[in-house]
């Protein structure tokens, strides 16, 4: 009797607390829309990880679904850049690379610095490894002209051409839940992505996405839709967090 007294009592307070945070969505006079996520935190924080374990949910599920992830890449022992993964078929190509003449200039100090204290014997060996290491790194460069976050050059024309087709209405009619990771400042660069964001977030398409913890306008804009619904994720939630995401979209689309 008092375990079942205590799980009325433990559903009343989810009630509650749902109402709760309604409420101030409402009292904030924004458009809230249920049918959005958004996960957000700080870099390494683990949102893609999250977002690839709950796709496998998903399709655990039945449930049809469309969308990318963005991977690191590294190459001779360094991270050279970002591809864009699409879920479904795993096409995949780059987002950005490193410039290769901002890095061809990095690697010119560490050898200056490094001729200084070597002798000659293992200013030999040390040459020999870097060229090796040129050959291999040069292949994951940016030598395509494109706006620059940081260090990175942003190959917008491999980006568009990956995403912008899961993106079309047509595609979109038979997906239940979309995923996009992320909505950052090298995506938002493509104003055909920029374009097709702001479209599909004025539907009820069901969506969950990734959103840096501080963006744009359009990113703020998309944080304020989200509402309640917007999650800040970190180590110590991101795997507890896989279950209640999935359930609320599994809601979302009944």
């Amino acid at each position: 009797m008092l375990g079942q007294y205590c799980v009325v009592i433990f559903v009343q307070c989810i009630s509650c607390l749902s109402m709760l945070c309604f409420c101030l969505d409402i009292m904030s006079g924004t458009t809230i829309k249920r049918n959005i996520i958004l996960l957000t935190g700080d870099p390494g924080c683990g949102k893609t990880t999250l977002v690839q374990k709950v796709y496998q949910a998903l399709l655990t599920s039945q449930v049809k679904v469309e969308g990318f992830y963005t991977s690191e890449v590294r190459a001779g022992g360094q991270r050279s850049g970002f591809d864009v993964v699409l879920l479904n078929d795993g096409g995949r190509g780059p987002l950005a690379r490193v410039a290769y003449m901002e890095d061809k200039k990095r690697e010119a100090k560490k050898r200056e610095a490094k001729e200084k204290e070597a002798d000659d014997v293992m200013l030999a060996i040390m040459e020999h490894e870097m060229a090796f290491r040129d050959d291999i790194y040069f292949q994951a460069r940016s030598t395509v002209p494109g706006p620059k976050v940081g260090k990175y050059t942003v190959d917008l024309k491999s980006f568009e051409s990956l995403v912008q087709p899961i993106l079309t209405p047509e595609k979109l009619k038979v997906c239940q839940v979309l995923i996009l990771d992320e909505i950052g400042k090298m995506e938002l660069f493509s104003k055909q992505f920029e374009s097709s964001i702001q479209r599909i977030f004025q539907t009820s398409q069901v969506i969950l996405a990734t959103v840096p913890t501080r963006g744009s306008y359009l990113v703020e804009q998309l944080k304020t839709q989200a509402g309640s619904n917007l999650i800040q994720v970190h180590h110590g939630n991101r795997d507890i967090l896989v279950e209640e995401i999935k359930n609320k979209l599994l809601l979302q689309i009944k």
